[in-house]
């Protein structure tokens, strides 16, 4: 209502007046208007500003108030975000993702006391394309050492403006293709990595590849320089290609230098010794300071007999393995059948290989005779001169001709010998 009051003076009365009707004010209409930052075409994972401007629409006075909402393909990301003075409002977008690009983008306006609702949106949509990407490789250690553990990583990243870390696989192809690990998954820093202690000695070449998603382009990268595997600088030098069981043997080990043809007269750190495989244990001094780059392990045992080899290492580096070191029989064990014994009767002699444990030496092997040590006057041993012993075993059949005490010897394999005795009977009687 609209109401006027005469205040009057000395010549008139006051008075009132009144606008018939009232004066009817209606809310303004509003326009929305949307604009894209930097650019309505950007790549996936660069910030993405999106301004909603609110206008009057008819003549007036004032700027839109309130707040207005922030929809992307039709999904509400920003409600009720506050106008400024300017009657503007803005958001930041960094998760447009490829698909579904352009992607749609709609301001609602809530409308206030004074100014009516309405909506905008940003022309044509914001477009969205794949982030280019690059892809380095790294080696834990380069050059290595054979059978020494290399990890390789894989790093993607993100080209600029995008501000994403790359998510999906890579592959780790070694040599051309000679090696392929496929499917590797990128961690939530962009990183991959394969670890191996299997490749040769030699120089190898490491590229990775990556996969891509549909918001990142695929890309490769290679190891610079490429990854050197030298060979172990420990070094046997001098292992017994077989050993009676119990007895001491010498091993010599060496760390060459860096031509690995003879040893480092810088070292002279410790060397471990170690059984890689075998069926007993090793025993002796098993560390030793290596002096100009050599040690030498002496006074070593193994008791049980079987095939061993040793492993050898320095300086923190891989251990190498030996040649195969066979420990052997210690003794020879004799048995006679049958109990009782007579002259021109079949006398079973077998042979047992033992070693330091009491154990069967089975891998004690090749031929033994029977050799006479002393015999009664005019004897004669009749029946094969020698037989084989075979897995540990052996057997030989004499006859003996006169009655008497007999002292023979069996002489078998790395010179290990059994001295026993018989007694013979004279001719069974029937």
């Amino acid at each position: 209502s609209v109401v006027v009051h005469y205040d009057g003076d000395a010549f008139f009365f006051t008075g009132n007046g009144s606008l018939a009707g009232g004066q009817s004010v209606a809310k303004a209409d509003t326009v929305v208007a949307v604009a894209a930052g930097p650019s309505a075409t950007t790549i996936f994972g660069q910030p993405v500003t999106i301004t909603a401007t609110v206008n009057r629409q008819t003549a007036g006075f004032g700027t839109p108030d309130n707040t207005v909402d922030f929809f992307v393909d039709g999904i509400p990301v920003q409600p009720d975000v506050t106008l400024n003075a300017a009657g503007q409002a803005v958001i930041q977008l960094a998760s447009l993702a490829v698909t579904g690009s352009p992607h749609s983008i709609t301001v609602h306006y809530d409308g206030s006391g004074n100014f009516n609702a309405s909506n905008g949106a940003l022309a044509g949509g914001q477009t969205v394309n794949a982030a280019g990407t690059t892809t380095a490789v790294v080696s834990s250690l380069n050059p290595s050492v054979f059978q020494q553990n290399v990890t390789f990583t894989a790093q993607v990243t993100a080209h600029a403006p995008s501000v994403a870390i790359p998510d999906g696989t890579v592959d780790f192809i070694i040599d051309n293709g000679a090696l392929v690990v496929s499917n590797v998954a990128l961690d939530a820093s962009g990183k991959a990595s394969y670890s191996t202690s299997a490749l040769a000695i030699g120089t190898h070449i490491v590229q990775v590849h990556y996969d891509g998603t549909s918001n990142f382009a695929a890309g490769d990268g290679s190891l610079a320089p490429d990854q050197v595997v030298n060979a172990n600088p420990v070094v046997f030098v001098l292992v017994p290609g077989s050993v009676k069981s119990g007895a001491p043997f010498l091993v010599v080990v060496e760390f060459r230098d860096a031509a690995g043809a003879a040893p480092d007269p810088n070292y002279n750190g410790p060397v471990t010794l170690a059984l890689a495989s075998g069926p007993g244990t090793l025993g002796g001094n098993l560390s030793v300071n290596a002096s100009g780059g050599v040690a030498i392990f002496t006074g070593l045992t193994i008791q049980k007999s079987g095939a061993y080899t040793l492993a050898a290492s320095a300086n923190g580096l891989p251990p190498v393995i030996s040649p195969v070191l066979n420990v052997t029989a210690s003794s020879l064990a004799v048995a006679i059948s049958p109990a009782k014994l007579f002259t021109a009767q079949k006398i079973t002699i077998s042979v047992t290989a033992l070693d330091a444990t009491g154990g069967v030496a089975s891998n004690y092997t090749g031929p033994f005779t029977i050799s006479v040590v002393k015999k009664p006057a005019r004897a004669k041993l009749t029946g094969p001169a020698s037989a084989f012993i075979t897995g540990g075993f052996g057997q030989i059949t004499r006859k003996l001709s006169v009655a008497g005490v007999y002292t023979l010897r069996v002489n078998g394999p790395d010179g290990l010998t059994a001295t026993f005795q018989l007694r013979i009977r004279g001719r069974r009687r029937s």
